[in-house]
């Protein structure tokens, strides 16, 4: 396997995210867009068996598998400590992943009032975007409920 890579050794799982993140857009622009392999260092983590980056990494491309791909290292060359991610498309940004989030929420129609609440660590001003990111994509709707209350229901 490649010695070089993205190596997130001593991040948080959010400045983990963001280099990823970077990374992926940096790969991608020097590729013109096409697609890009990043040998992602994780390390094994601190209890040996994985590690809350490889795991919540290898969640993240999951979650996106429409752009991210990863073969695990230990599926190489048994390094339990490395994710190979294949990049696609650029992962989601922040507004992207929250509006991924708003719009399962809103599978029972909800009230802005319990939107704000559930997602108050975000902040109004984004949780704003993403309801217009949906609703621009056709995907959340304002409606009355039986009370005559205007909510919004996920499409």
């Amino acid at each position: 396997m490649e010695a070089s890579g993205l190596d997130l050794h001593g991040l948080t799982w959010p400045e983990a995210l963001e280099a990823f993140e970077a990374e992926c857009r940096r790969g991608l622009a020097r590729s013109n867009g096409s697609p890009i392999k990043i040998p992602v260092i994780h390390g094994y983590g601190s209890t040996g068996p994985g590690g809350v980056l490889r795991d919540r990494l290898r969640a993240f491309c999951r979650r996106f598998s429409e752009r991210l791909e990863f073969t695990p290292g230990e599926a190489i060359d048994g390094n339990r400590g490395v994710t190979v991610v294949k990049v696609l498309r650029a992962p989601p940004d922040e507004t992207e992943r929250l509006a991924e989030e708003v719009h399962q929420y809103c599978g029972r129609p909800r009230t802005k009032r319990q939107l704000d609440g559930r997602f108050r660590r975000h902040g109004t001003p984004c949780v704003n975007a993403a309801m217009q990111l949906l609703k621009k994509q056709g995907r959340l709707a304002k409606v009355r409920n039986k009370q005559g209350r205007i909510v919004h229901e996920a499409r």
